[in-house]
């Protein structure tokens, strides 16, 4: 009759660890119809806990009670808890002579067959061994519904259900399996399907247990078309996670925030923005896995922190104190670094010429300013060699129109419209001229289309561009070498400090 005689046996530590971060697997095998169990242990201190689950599971399934268990004298099966537990449920407990695992031979020998149906499992579709405790479920599951010389006629499953399983279902152990997405989870033009590997079936459904490289998730799914001849692609593992998983997170958060109505920047796909009503609202940066968030509203932002930490496993670490590998210090009078934007930018700009003296490459430095205050800057070398001062601050000037024009978009989003054109101011009077000549001349007809940009920006009204004299110029800084005093002078007029962040700030 069923459950006379259970055997049971730990086997492991296994290296590596499961993806369930389990090291041991736990046999129970019914002597009448040497139907298998398996269960997974981080430790052998869980075997008796387990013990009493599978007590419950089995005898509510048969209608039938354990009589006997045999197993060796191991520590996890010897306790004083296990021993009183069975004497409790008059439960008897043949242990092995010491050093003779042939005394539990039916479960030593399904230890053996288990391990060597996983490792060829593994080894048939190349996959990584973390993935030992689904071929080891699988392995059970296969040789359950298997014919067997110790019942007749009959596989361990039908003996102990009294119905015949069915084998249609069976596939290949890690092949590719595509999955339906349903109508409700996609857009028109979105695939119908996913990749994922079949790593076995589920207990609790009638479908397939699949697992996806790329986001580490397993699904459970009956909608499932099956290639058992192709099998992933684990050379480049590492490489395709790194590459792929950014962009599956970046594509699952974008449409989480849409969905809560949030509207994505055109200018900075990293940037959302959520109004409520017309004065309210709520800016998200966004760079990778990480995410600051700004607006006027606090309610808002308690809101925002609760829906995240709701959907996403998330840490709010407080005020912001350190990004993308600027320290920020927000202090009372004022906040020291900040790249917030509350105010009109005046935009000021400046070349030297031909300051490399190996490919004769003039720089381009600009900085702009939202009221006083000091947001972005650049100091760069042109792509192109130019042929006088005039023309390395031409090239210059229309660098920093573009980047202008960028940020006045960028800044409408945000619902800061500027109606007055952004300043731009220049120390060469030659400069400013050919910028506002429209007829291409001798001095600038040479000169690349693409630099011819700043006239159409003047002309819109986009950009207004002035003179200002070199001692007034700020950009300075950003292009050529300067004595103590010049130095000092641009360094304060940046709004900068000889203070740290950590402490007081100086005058």
């Amino acid at each position: 009759m069923p459950l006379e005689l259970i055997h049971t046996d730990v086997c492991g530590p296994i290296d590596p660890a499961s993806l369930g971060k389990n090291i041991y697997f736990l046999l129970f095998i019914d002597d009448y119809s040497r139907k298998t169990w398996v269960y997974f242990l981080k430790q052998k201190s869980e075997v008796f806990s387990t013990f009493k689950r599978f007590k419950a599971l089995v005898e509510k399934q048969s209608g039938y009670q354990i009589k006997a268990m045999r197993s060796d004298r191991g520590g996890e099966f010897i306790s004083k808890e296990f021993k009183a537990f069975c004497e409790e449920n008059g439960i008897r407990r043949p242990l092995t002579i010491p050093y003779s695992p042939q005394q539990n031979g039916v479960v030593e020998r399904k230890n053996r067959s288990i391990v060597n149906m996983t490792r060829s499992m593994l080894k048939s579709k190349n996959l990584p061994k973390e993935f030992w405790a689904e071929a080891v479920v699988c392995a059970v599951y296969l040789s359950n519904r298997s014919p067997t010389r110790s019942v007749w006629n009959q596989t361990p499953q039908e003996a102990w259900s009294g119905y015949k399983p069915s084998v249609s279902h069976l596939k290949v152990f890690g092949s590719i399996a595509y999955v339906h997405v349903p109508d409700q989870q996609r857009k028109k033009l979105d695939d119908k399907s996913e990749k994922f590997i079949f790593i076995g079936y589920s207990q609790e459904s009638k479908g397939y247990k699949l697992y996806n490289p790329v986001d580490k998730k397993m699904k459970v799914s009956r909608d499932v078309t099956f290639d058992e001849k192709s099998s992933w692609d684990w050379t480049d593992r590492d490489k395709e996670q790194l590459k792929q998983a950014p962009r599956a997170w970046n594509s699952h958060i974008d449409k989480y925030f849409q969905e809560k109505g949030f509207m994505k920047c055109p200018h900075e796909h990293a940037l959302y923005v959520k109004m409520n009503g017309k004065c309210d609202i709520l800016i998200v940066g966004l760079y990778v896995d990480d995410l600051i968030f700004t607006g006027n509203n606090v309610k808002m932002f308690d809101d925002f922190k609760k829906e995240m930490a709701k959907e996403f496993e998330m840490t709010d670490i407080g005020l912001m104190s350190y990004y993308l590998g600027i320290e920020v210090k927000q202090r009372d009078d004022g906040i020291f670094i900040s790249q917030e934007a509350y105010a009109k930018e005046v935009l000021k700009n400046d070349s030297d010429w031909a300051r490399d003296v190996d490919d004769r490459k003039s720089t381009t430095g600009f900085v702009f300013y939202f009221g006083k205050a000091t947001f972005t800057w650049t100091s760069k070398k042109q792509s192109i060699v130019t042929l006088s001062t005039c023309e390395a601050e031409y090239v210059a000037a229309t660098s920093t129109v573009c980047h202008a024009i960028w940020l006045r978009s960028l800044l409408k989003e945000l619902s800061f419209i500027q109606d007055e054109s952004t300043q731009i101011y220049v120390d060469n009077k030659s400069a400013i001229a050919l910028a506002k000549n429209p007829v291409f001349h001798d001095r600038s007809k040479h000169i690349d289309t693409q630099y011819h940009f700043i006239r159409e920006s003047i002309a819109k009204k986009q950009v207004q561009v002035k003179y200002v004299k070199s001692e007034d110029q700020d950009a300075d800084i950003f292009t050529k070498p300067l004595n103590r005093e010049v130095f000092e002078k641009l360094r304060n007029r940046l709004g900068m400090r000889e203070s740290s962040l950590r402490g007081r700030v100086g005058s």
